[in-house]
């Protein structure tokens, strides 16, 4: 209940990010060593609750028309402040108060934690969350590159013991046996390689000797956990610190940072899925967004980037989204949960599917237009042919001889005295003649101008024949739909 009948931020949405955050829980090393149980519990609470009483509008859509929540939140966070209240208020409600059989320090514990938790998927905040991430995983590679130049590992923290020298030179050698078995262990007690001091160090299975990210402690800093350190002992400990600046710029609980970075990265990881699955979800969204846009538009308002029926497409949006936030997002991630190796394969067979959609799309509009266009663009071309036939014909008739039909007598004098005349007419000059040279060149030039020029295309050539005729040319429109 809460959830409201919206195209993509409905109960099936949240239903999506339960079954995500489940997965990293789960399946992954670094929440297997780095998380409790009780903080299990408020990463899967929080996922379910993290877009109750969406109505479909994202939060630029509140703070531009002033809503109620926007007013009631001070236009910070709008959406996800709403979706934290509305969890509470149901807590509150007598058939669904667990809450209030809780300790008071578990109590503001779990309350602290959904507010972080839901709070971070705030999209507004998502390069700044990426930074602090990269500079985590940064910090992390710095100590694993240390131990590794040490030649053994010290991942178990408090619980490791030194690798032999004799090991060390082994492993080198031989990189495919990454651990220390308790048959190695028993050889090195007896050549005194291991002393019985540090026995009792010694992980009850084995010792890796290559260490990973999730292998290292994360860090605490002025944190208070009264009254909830039994909910929360992890395989690795966390560092605590007091009264000193955080390795990571405002993260003061490294654990909680990464529990938050990871529900927010499943909240939008629809195109981290198979084909399938994700195609649906992509239509899911745009259609909201589709809809948000039509709102804006009839309210006069200036419609937001993505949500314009007639501008956008399914097909680029979802190439935007993997290349401009999932590709950063999940690079990093990798780095810290290897597992995730899997959802970065579907993220390149969702890019290369889209592609090709937008591909096909580009031929479809050029197919659409040529077709459209194609009885006027024949007319045309039918029409200039006939003209180039007809000047063709002129031109041929110039140019043939005409026959010379048999002088008759009265003919024969015409010329006779005709010939005596231009013999008397030696005063005509040769610029008389010039001129007539003149014009007679002239007169061939303005023949050849009458053959037309090139035009730029048929269908300029259809335009002017239809304002001729009085018909005015079809106006084709453009429609953006969904795949």
């Amino acid at each position: 209940q809460g959830y409201l009948d919206n195209p993509y931020h409905n109960q099936m949405h949240a239903t999506d990010v339960v079954s995500n955050v489940a997965f990293y829980l789960n399946e992954t090393a670094f929440f297997q060593s780095h998380c409790s149980d009780f903080d299990k519990f408020c990463a899967i609470l929080s996922a379910a609750i993290h877009d109750l009483g969406h109505d479909g509008n994202n939060n630029a859509y509140h703070i531009t028309t002033m809503s109620d929540i926007a007013l009631t939140y001070n236009d910070i966070s709008v959406l996800e402040n709403y979706h934290i209240a509305m969890a509470f208020k149901t807590l509150k409600r007598p058939e669904c108060n667990w809450y209030k059989q809780l300790s008071m320090p578990v109590q503001r514990y779990l309350r602290q934690a959904l507010i972080d938790m839901v709070l971070a998927t705030d999209m507004k905040y998502h390069n700044q969350k990426l930074a602090s991430l990269t500079g985590l995983i940064a910090i992390l590679k710095q100590q694993l590159s240390k131990d590794l130049s040490l030649g053994r590992s010290d991942s178990f923290s408090s619980m490791s013991v030194p690798m032999p020298s004799s090991r060390s030179s082994m492993s080198a050698s031989n990189n495919n046996n990454n651990s220390y078995s308790l048959d190695e262990l028993k050889e090195d007690l007896d050549s005194n390689a291991v002393s019985m001091e540090n026995l009792h160090m010694v992980p009850p299975t084995h010792l890796r000797k290559h260490a990973a990210l999730s292998d290292f402690p994360l860090h605490k800093y002025k944190v208070n956990e009264r009254g909830v350190e039994h909910l929360l002992s992890t395989t690795i400990a966390d560092v605590m610190h007091e009264g000193s600046n955080p390795r990571v710029n405002d993260v003061l609980d490294e654990r909680r940072f990464v529990l938050c970075w990871m529900v927010h990265l499943c909240d939008i990881s629809n195109c981290a899925k198979s084909i399938k699955s994700g195609k649906k979800w992509a239509v899911r969204v745009m259609t909201e967004f589709f809809k948000q846009g039509d709102r804006e538009k009839s309210q006069g308002l200036e419609v937001s980037a993505m949500m314009d029926r007639h501008r956008s497409s399914i097909a680029s949006g979802q190439i935007g989204f993997i290349k401009f936030v999932l590709y950063p997002s999940y690079n990093m991630w990798l780095r810290l949960v290897p597992e995730a190796s899997r959802p970065v394969d579907y993220l390149n067979e969702n890019l290369a599917y889209w592609q090709e959609q937008q591909k096909q799309k580009v031929r479809q509009q050029r197919s659409k237009s040529l077709g459209a266009g194609g009885a006027a663009d024949k007319q045309a071309l039918l029409m200039m042919q006939d003209q180039l036939k007809r000047l063709q014909l002129k031109r041929d008739a110039s140019e043939t001889p005409q026959p010379v039909s048999p002088l008759s007598a009265k003919e024969v004098d015409d010329d006779t005295r005709d010939a005596a005349a231009l013999e008397a007419s030696d005063d005509d000059d040769d610029d008389t003649r010039s001129q007539k040279s003149v014009r007679i060149r002239d007169d061939d030039e303005d023949e050849d101008m009458e053959t037309p020029q090139p035009m730029t295309s048929a269908r300029t050539y259809a335009s002017t024949a239809h304002s001729h005729s009085g018909k005015q040319p079809s106006k084709n429109g453009k429609h953006v739909g969904f795949a």
